[in-house]
């Protein structure tokens, strides 16, 4: 997967993502709290595209254990960054119900499903 298609890849699923923030926002729970969910989606965004170079280096490797090694490692530092993001969050506003936490999994869902399709084409594609 060549880097432009991953950036129009990346740029529909945040605009797909964003469009499903913005539709639940009339929920008084979920507007609240839409500090936290636009946060995770900035976090998120950026996340996929270090998961994408991080990624890319390691197909470049002649270690053909590297990538599947950097797929499993990279899901403990996105499970981190959630679950720092919902700390401060919740330190800053102590009222968070678990219906505003939802549309934030669905957020982290929508991501991981993205990073786990766009891993998938990579390691299909002919390497460079």
């Amino acid at each position: 997967m060549t880097f432009q298609r991953f950036l129009t890849l990346l740029a529909l699923t945040a605009t797909a993502v964003a469009l499903g923030i913005g539709a639940l926002e009339w929920a008084p729970s979920v507007a609240r709290h839409r500090a936290l969910l636009w946060t995770s989606l900035a976090a998120l965004t950026v996340f996929s595209l270090l998961v994408y170079l991080g990624a890319r280096w390691t197909l470049k490797s002649r270690n053909p254990n590297m990538f599947s090694g950097f797929f499993l490692l990279s899901i403990l530092p996105k499970m981190g960054l959630c679950i720092v993001l919902l700390l401060l969050y919740r330190k800053q506003c102590p009222d968070l119900d678990a219906l505003a936490v939802l549309p934030f999994f669905g957020v982290y869902i929508c991501f991981t499903a993205f990073e786990v399709f766009f891993l998938e084409k990579m390691v299909k594609s002919p390497r460079r």
